[in-house]
């Protein structure tokens, strides 16, 4: 009729697909909660991993000491589109396009009408390769380390944070000898040093050693003479583990238009474009 409007442009109305980059539990979470909102339209889940989502917290602690061989998170909603082994690797916030790019190298360009980013944080690493560090990041990660864990080994553990110490903890229980390297003491600078303090002794307690080293561990060694220590000790293991934090997995970002300001802040349309 003339002069009536057409009706408001909701989610459930959108010709092209929401777009979820990253399949942990925040970009899980967007699409529950998607549907949750009632939005009827097409929803496209990718995830770089092999893998069906999973809960990457377990990680560290029930899946690595072998009490679950299963982290799975639950089902998603009937209808999404979940692409396992896909990475996203560009995006024109201008078209509304993601460029994406599946485990065999095909490339793939989408139009979105939302999309989200969750592609959360890649372990930071200070030793060079040839240390073979390894990290627990991914269920991958996860597996190879428990794999390496076996009694009577010696494991060093860089980095007294919390996932340095959970890893730390498992090595233990696997019947390894453990040393724990930082520069600060464990979790002191987030939890106090009263608390810090019990957990040093609850470590000694466990059976593994902890050495403070407050200038941190040079970058430049050589790898085939141990990992040496800005004290002046050298040591050996036979498995080298890292946990010293991470860094966002947004390289892909870079120069599409979204604002982003690093240090753990990220402004909202930088989660959620145009939804």
């Amino acid at each position: 009729m003339p002069g009536s409007r057409a009706p408001p442009r909701t989610a459930s109305h959108l010709v092209n697909p929401i777009v979820v980059v990253g399949a942990s539990a925040a970009g899980t979470s967007a699409v529950e909660e998607l549907v949750s909102l009632g939005h009827q339209g097409h929803i496209v889940l990718l995830g770089a991993e092999p893998h069906r989502p999973y809960s990457r917290p377990a990680l560290s602690k029930r899946f690595l000491s072998g009490e679950v061989l299963a982290v799975s998170l639950a089902e998603l909603p009937a209808g999404v589109e979940f692409r396992p082994g896909t990475t996203a690797s560009a995006v024109d916030v201008g078209r509304r396009t993601v460029t994406v790019r599946d485990t065999e190298g095909r490339v793939e360009s989408l139009d979105y009408a939302g999309l989200v980013v969750a592609t959360g944080c890649h372990p930071r690493r200070i030793l060079q390769p040839a240390f073979g560090a390894l990290t627990v990041r991914t269920i991958d990660d996860a597996t190879a380390l428990g794999e390496a864990l076996r009694p009577g080994i010696h494991v060093i553990v860089v980095g007294a944070g919390f996932l340095g110490l959970e890893l730390a903890t498992a090595a233990v229980r696997h019947g390894a000898t453990v040393i724990v390297i930082d520069r600060e003491p464990p979790l002191r600078r987030v939890l106090g040093p009263e608390i810090s303090a019990l957990i040093s002794r609850r470590l000694a307690a466990a059976g593994a050693a902890f050495i403070l080293e407050p200038a941190g561990i040079s970058t430049d060694q050589d790898p085939t003479a141990g990992l040496r220590l800005p004290s002046g000790r050298c040591l050996h293991a036979d498995v080298l583990i890292e946990a010293v934090g991470d860094h966002p997995a947004t390289t892909w970002l870079r120069g599409c238009g979204i604002p982003f300001a690093y240090r753990r802040k990220c402004p909202v349309r930088c989660l959620g474009t145009h939804l």
